[in-house]
Formats: C-alpha cells, sequence, structure tokens
C-alpha cells in the first residue's frame, strides 16, 4: 500500500519468499484503476468451480462507474454473491493514508448461496 497514486500493491509469499507482486501502477498503465485479489493467486486462471475473481472485477467497474469508491463501495464488492459464498470467512478492508483497517465476519446463509458457484449458475 501507500498514500501517493499508484502505490498499491498484492504480494504474495510463501512462508520464506515472495512468488509474486501485482503494483497498482501497472494495473493503472493497463487501463485498470484498482487490483483485486480473492482466494486464488492472481496470475493463474480462477478454477470454473469458484471463480469469484470475474465477478469482483464486475462489480468493482460497476463501484467505479458510480463513483462508490470507499470502504461502503468496496465492502459492497467484498459481499456480493458469488464473490461471497458459503466458503467465505472474512473480508478485510484496509486503507493506509487513514490508518484504518476493518475486518469482518462474512457468512452466506442466502439459500442460493452454495459452496461453489459460476457465474453460468447465477445466469
Amino acid at each position: 500500500g501507500g498514500v501517493k497514486p499508484g502505490e498499491g500493491a498484492i504480494v504474495t509469499r510463501s512462508h520464506n519468499e515472495s512468488l509474486h507482486f501485482v503494483s497498482l501502477k501497472d494495473a493503472q498503465a493497463a487501463g485498470k484503476n484498482y487490483i483485486l485479489q480473492t482466494n486464488y493467486d492472481n496470475w493463474v486462471k480462477a478454477p470454473f468451480f469458484d471463480d469469484r475473481r470475474t465477478p469482483g472485477q464486475k462489480c468493482m467497474e460497476q463501484v467505479i462507474s458510480e463513483q462508490k469508491v470507499d470502504f461502503g463501495g468496496v465492502f459492497q464488492v467484498l459481499s456480493a454473491i458469488p464473490t461471497r459464498n458459503r466458503l467465505t470467512t472474512y473480508s478485510t478492508l484496509m486503507s493506509v493514508h487513514d490508518g484504518r483497517m476493518e475486518a469482518y465476519y462474512q457468512h452466506c446463509p442466502e439459500a442460493h448461496c452454495a459452496v461453489w458457484m459460476s457465474e453460468a449458475t447465477l445466469v
């Protein structure tokens, strides 16, 4: 993270080393104003049976288009089904600029909230 534009990053680590790095600056150069991390490594294709990334990206694009890029808007992304499914245990929002971190216990009791749900299931 950071307090200046483009300083955000996702760092994936093992116990001993950094495995992968994605920067917001690189995402912005590719035309995206955000980076999104779900349950699976972001450099490999999400599994067909639990793709939370694709719906999360679509939801994030909507939040950006509606200019709701704040904790409330991002929490909407994290709370939307299928990004939130029965395997979700918590969601965390962080802002280095504000020195703020919020973590929420998440569960999915709705009947249509499957353990694994592809986007095709929602159509």
